[in-house]
């Protein structure tokens, strides 16, 4: 099973121990080509892009100190290709890294999910199937990445 099913699975299970199969619903209604049953996992075709986002005055607000915040941070180097990065995410396709930690290089295979700053150091978020978990991987201590 893949992470993207897995995180689907727990996302409506979560949701319809909430409110019945409303998660299923609301993305049936949405076209969502979602296979699946109950105790057994679901399936989200690709294919499904969610409708636009809307949001109130102070969530605007919000976005731009936000995005204003981070274009003034000094973030650590790194030799990843951040537009790679963002390749991998849209096509929902795994990296192989070299990982360099504390000293250690490793090979590591993951599945990017998300790209992101924690104070002054980028991250990504993934699925690493070396550690058959999720991880965070600051950008600064990966020292080869393939696609």
């Amino acid at each position: 099973m893949s992470w993207q099913t897995t995180i689907l699975a727990r996302y409506i299970t979560i949701l319809q121990s909430r409110s019945g199969s409303g998660a299923r619903v609301t993305l049936r209604a949405l076209e969502a080509d979602i296979d699946g049953e109950p105790g057994v996992g679901y399936i989200l075709r690709p294919g499904f892009l969610p409708p636009p986002l809307s949001f109130k005055k102070e969530e605007i607000h919000a976005l731009v100190v936000g995005a204003q915040w981070v274009s003034r941070r000094q973030v650590a180097k790194s030799i990843i290709d951040l537009a790679r990065v963002r390749q991998s995410l849209r096509e929902q396709r795994k990296m192989r890294v070299v990982y360099d930690e504390d000293e250690a290089p490793m090979e590591r295979t993951l599945w990017p999910i998300m790209l992101g700053f924690i104070e002054n150091q980028r991250f990504i978020a993934g699925w690493c199937e070396l550690t058959a978990d999720f991880r965070l991987f600051r950008t600064d201590r990966i020292v080869k990445s393939t696609s």
